[in-house]
């Protein structure tokens, strides 16, 4: 684990993870013979590992930090785990270098529904500190775990612990934390009450498809659909339609506008066909005529599928 070959780091991380039915990735990794966690005694020995993953964890190049300690924890007791894995997530997360934090980011759902109470509430104090670290990294990070996170939580937790440092994020100075602000709130929109969901959540979302970034307008884009089952189809008809579909197809960014009219036939299943006639119809009318190519593409892929929604004789008179 001293080389610092990323090459080298990342096939060793892969391998220490391997189980004998697994295929490596690389073909060096592949050229390496091992497999770790049975050569240490199996289950009962895999934290032996923990250590070696540790390390290769806070290295500089991203793919090395995405290695196999995942793999190596879901095998473990879970007294194993609450007594070595929570350590080491707690060392990450307190440590100087931001790779470190960055790794410990993508840790926490790891194994969380084996740990007692008392450290399950560690963990959620842990990563809310993660959510307001200094460095934008590293609360993109949080950012982009926060969800998978959220979804092994019990919804009181959810709500009260994790909704805060969502909203948080999601107004953040830095685009690239907003950008995932989407796909957390149709995770937490699973968990959290209707309340919350109408008065926090969906606000948010349809702050996003406004934002100055265009970047997180086209996140709201891709997941229009995601984002519409989530809300339930009276918000999407009422709301998600006139605050974010529509304005998005409108949109200034030609990027944009083709995520969105590749979507749309997605979100359309859960709208009003009777709002789908007065707002959407029109729209892809416009859209039609797009200076961009792409945009036009876009729409002619999925057009037909939009006519289902409407009805036969309004299908055939737009």
């Amino acid at each position: 684990t001293l080389d610092d070959d990323d090459e080298i780091l990342l096939a060793l991380a892969q391998e220490l993870g391997t189980l004998p039915d697994s295929s490596c990735s690389t073909s060096l990794t592949l050229s390496i013979a091992g497999e770790f966690v049975d050569l240490v005694g199996g289950p009962l020995n895999a934290y032996h590992l923990l250590s070696l993953l540790e390390s290769l964890v806070a290295v500089d190049e991203a793919s090395v930090r995405d290695t196999s300690m995942c793999k190596v924890v879901r095998q473990m007791t879970p007294e194993h785990i609450t007594e070595h894995f929570v350590a080491v997530v707690r060392r990450l997360v307190t440590r100087e270098w931001y790779t470190s934090r960055i790794a410990a980011s993508g840790l926490f759902q790891v194994s969380y529904d084996q740990l007692p109470p008392a450290t399950q509430a560690e963990m959620r104090a842990m990563f809310i500190q993660l959510c307001r670290d200094d460095l934008p990294l590293v609360r993109k990070a949080a950012a982009t775990a926060l969800g998978g996170f959220a979804s092994m939580m019990d919804p009181a937790s959810a709500t009260a612990e994790i909704v805060p440092d969502f909203l948080t994020l999601a107004s953040d100075r830095q685009d690239s934390v907003r950008c995932q602000t989407v796909e957390n709130a149709v995770a937490l929109a699973a968990l959290v009450p209707v309340d919350v969901k109408l008065n926090q959540l969906l606000p948010v979302v349809c702050a996003a498809a406004k934002d100055s970034a265009w970047r997180v307008r086209w996140s709201v884009g891709n997941k229009l659909p995601e984002i519409c089952a989530a809300m339930g189809p009276d918000l999407a008809t009422s709301v998600i339609c006139d605050q974010c579909l529509i304005p998005l197809l409108g949109d200034s960014e030609a990027e944009v506008k083709t995520v969105a009219a590749s979507r749309a036939h997605g979100a359309a299943q859960h709208m009003s066909p009777a709002h789908l006639v007065a707002k959407v119809v029109p729209a892809c009318v416009t859209l039609a005529r797009d200076p961009s190519e792409h945009v036009r593409a876009s729409l002619a892929s999925v057009v037909m599928k939009i006519a289902p929604f409407l009805g036969r004789d309004v299908a055939v008179q737009h």
